[in-house]
C-alpha cells in the first residue's frame, strides 16, 4: 500500500506521500478472507511493513500497527539518544 502516491527509487530518492504531522499519520487497510484466499493460505499470521520516511531526528520517529482487535505492535518506537538526520530510508520492520 502506498500513501499519498509516495515512491522510492532503489537508491533512495523519495516522492509523494504525506508529511508527518503533530499525532501522526494514519493509513488504513483491510484484509478479506477472499484476498487470504486469492493468495492460497489459510489465514493472514505474518505481514511485512516497509517505510520511508525523511525526518529531521530519527529518535523522534515511532511506527506501529494496530489489529482489527485494537492489539498495538511498535514497529520501530521512539529513540530519545538517536539524533540521526536520515530518517528511516528504505527500513523493512517486520511483524509475525
Amino acid at each position: 500500500m502506498q500513501i499519498a502516491n509516495g515512491t522510492s527509487s532503489p537508491i533512495g530518492e523519495m516522492s509523494g506521500g504525506l508529511p508527518i504531522v503533530p499525532g501522526g499519520v494514519t493509513c488504513t487497510t483491510t484484509i478479506t478472507q477472499e484476498h487470504v484466499r486469492q493468495n492460497n493460505f489459510e489465514k493472514l499470521e505474518h505481514i511485512t511493513v516497509r517505510v520511508w520516511i525523511t525526518h529531521d531526528r530519527r529518535g523522534d520517529v515511532e511506527v506501529e500497527i494496530t489489529s482489527p482487535n485494537g492489539i498495538k505492535s511498535i514497529l520501530a518506537a521512539r529513540r530519545r539518544s538517536d539524533l540521526n538526520k536520515d530518517g528511516l530510508p528504505r527500513m523493512a520492520l517486520h511483524e509475525c
